[in-house]
């Protein structure tokens, strides 16, 4: 039976979590600014603003031309004809109108030039006068007005319900009172302006009907004159040409008589018809309305619509998360220190035997009893990983001389040097642990005083190795201090074959020497120790050694043939134990065992 095997593409978000747990003192403290921040900007800062809205309806003209409500109203309903309207009331016109009744010149919230400069205005006005060589002229009263307006149009909103005659005039003011007042007056100072216009239409008219009416009122005056003239000097009496009987009593003065009558009469009519007309334009100067009325009056709100305090908080939670979460992955991307084992082997391409955690004990002479004590710790489990990787580098025998160092100070390094040697000495081997810090020892903070003598003693000749050996009890193994009785750090000694001739000594008579050496970087101590070491146990700190420093300080061990080097990251995180983890992939959750 042939089996295919399935490509399943798997999402595995431990790398995600752990980023943002070693992150999660800057998400907490990104989410608080974010939030305190917003949070007062509502709370204290951000001015209220209250929103008022005015109800307006256009009544559009329903009969024929020669009604009177045609002059009354002039819109007939069409879309050009709202839109037209909505134009009006967004207009500077209008609004100029409206600055000028409530006087907004005169208020802060809408002439700028009433309110205190501020330190930014104030640096504004000092580099442009530094730039123009003079200073900004002061602001004048058309100056105002025009600013005045432009804050007007900015407050103020018109809207057409779709499918209708009716526009929303909304109004936004600091003040809930203030905001009624101006959605009213917008409608107002709209409605006289309709009214205005038609008086303004009308009067014109007015005057010239009147004008009309008195012209044709002197040609009356003078068609009734010729008439009356021409019949005296002929002695007719007019209309007496239509109530001749014979056509030959129809002379030629008839006939003249009777064109004098009828331009009289053409004249006369038309001066009735204009002097009704004049008198009914008169008549609707008293009855002129606008085109629009108010549906509903603005009410003066009890809440303000910003800052919505709820919304700007959230707003400040979720800046301040998405700040946090940019500071992290920035600093990761620009990360030049080691997070994990695995930054250590891809950038330093050498073995990683683990990573050791800062031991939770109280002062280095904790660190031992620590692991002593707690076998089972996380930090126990992890010197337990080292010390593994250690054999496994061997072939399964551990070696026999191991340099621990680093690249600067306060890297974990003696740390590391002390939990290796109790560990192994917890296999029943026979450990000497050689402080070879002869600039700044800190076996003595972990072991105390010890035998009073040292390395240097015995390199001096003021003592034998077996009188200079403290035996750290109960863990199992001895220590070599470095520098004790007083005697002055001479590094150039380690160079000396009567170092080396120690260094063999040791060899053959423990199981596992391991030599506690200074900074690579500092100092040359350590690259003449690993000349006589088996194994190079490198310790890194994480988020401290930076990768500059940390292949710097490896340079010189590489250059020393067939010593093996390994990295050890110190300092960092406990690392996971072995548990049940959850991995998310396409096909669904799947369950495995691993670090």
């Amino acid at each position: 039976m042939q089996t295919m095997a399935t490509d399943q593409r798997s999402l595995d978000l431990h790398p995600l979590r752990r980023l943002l747990w070693h992150g999660r003192f800057i998400i907490f403290l990104g989410a608080l600014i974010g939030t305190i921040s917003f949070g007062y900007y509502a709370l204290f800062v951000a001015d209220p603003v209250y929103r008022a809205t005015t109800v307006v309806i256009l009544e559009t003209r329903t009969g024929e031309i020669a009604d009177i409500d045609a002059v009354l109203t002039e819109l007939s309903g069409e879309l050009p004809e709202i839109n037209t309207e909505i134009e009006v009331l967004r207009g500077r016109a209008l609004m100029g109108q409206v600055v000028d009744i409530l006087d907004l010149t005169k208020d802060p919230e809408f002439n700028g030039a009433l309110v205190p400069d501020g330190w930014q205005t104030r640096i504004k006005h000092r580099l442009r006068s530094l730039i123009m060589a003079q200073d900004p002229p002061p602001p004048t009263l058309t100056w105002e007005r025009e600013a005045a307006i432009n804050a007007l149009i900015s407050h103020v909103s018109i809207t057409a319900v779709p499918a209708s005659f009716v526009f929303r005039i909304t109004a936004e003011s600091s003040a809930p009172e203030k905001a009624a007042l101006i959605a009213d007056t917008v409608a107002r100072a709209y409605m006289d302006g309709q009214i205005a216009r038609k008086e303004a239409v009308t009067r014109d008219a007015l005057t010239v009907l009147k004008a009309r009416v008195d012209q044709l009122g002197l040609e009356l005056a003078e068609a009734e004159s010729r008439l009356s003239a021409f019949a005296s000097s002929h002695n007719v009496t007019p209309g007496a040409a239509q109530t001749g009987n014979t056509a030959g009593q129809i002379g030629q003065t008839l006939r003249e008589l009777t064109q004098y009558e009828r331009e009289a009469e053409a004249t006369r009519d038309l001066y009735r018809d204009f002097l009704g007309r004049m008198k009914e334009t008169e008549a609707l100067l008293g009855m002129i309305r606008p085109d629009s009325r108010v549906l509903s009056a603005a009410v003066v709100p009890n809440y303000h619509v910003e800052p919505r305090r709820v919304q700007l908080i959230t707003m400040g939670l979720i800046f301040g998360l998405v700040g946090a979460l940019a500071m992290i992955l920035l600093r990761e991307a620009m990360a030049n220190t080691y997070r994990q084992p695995a930054d250590l082997a891809a950038n330093l391409r050498l073995p990683v035997l683990g990573q050791m955690p800062d031991v939770p004990a109280k002062g280095r002479a904790g660190v031992v009893l620590h692991l002593a004590e707690r076998p089972t710790s996380p930090a126990a489990e992890a010197v337990r990983g080292v010390r593994t990787s250690l054999l496994g580098s061997g072939a399964g025998t551990l070696p026999k001389v191991i340099l621990c160092t680093a690249a600067k100070q306060d890297e974990g390094t003696t740390t590391l040097s002390v939990a290796l040697a109790q560990n192994i000495a917890a296999m029943g081997k026979s450990v000497v642990l050689v402080d070879a810090d002869l600039r700044q020892s800190a076996m003595d903070e972990v072991f105390g005083a010890g035998t009073g003598k040292g390395l240097m003693s015995v390199l001096s000749g003021d003592a034998v190795i077996e009188d200079a050996l403290f035996t750290a009890q109960p863990y199992g193994f001895d220590v070599l201090f470095g520098m004790i009785g007083g005697f002055p750090g001479v590094p150039d000694t380690l160079s000396s074959d009567r170092f080396a001739d120690l260094v063999a000594l040791m060899r053959d008579t423990y199981d596992v020497v391991i030599i506690d050496a200074p900074p690579a970087l500092l100092v040359p101590d350590a690259r003449i120790l690993a000349r006589l070491a088996d194994h190079v146990v490198f310790a890194v700190r994480a988020c401290s050694t930076t990768r500059t420093e940390a292949a710097e300080a490896l340079k010189a061990f590489r250059e020393i043939p067939h010593l093996p080097v390994a990295l050890v990251l110190t300092r960092g995180p406990s690392p996971e134990l072995p548990r049940e983890r959850t991995r998310w992939s396409t096909t669904g959750r799947t369950a495995y065992f691993g670090q």
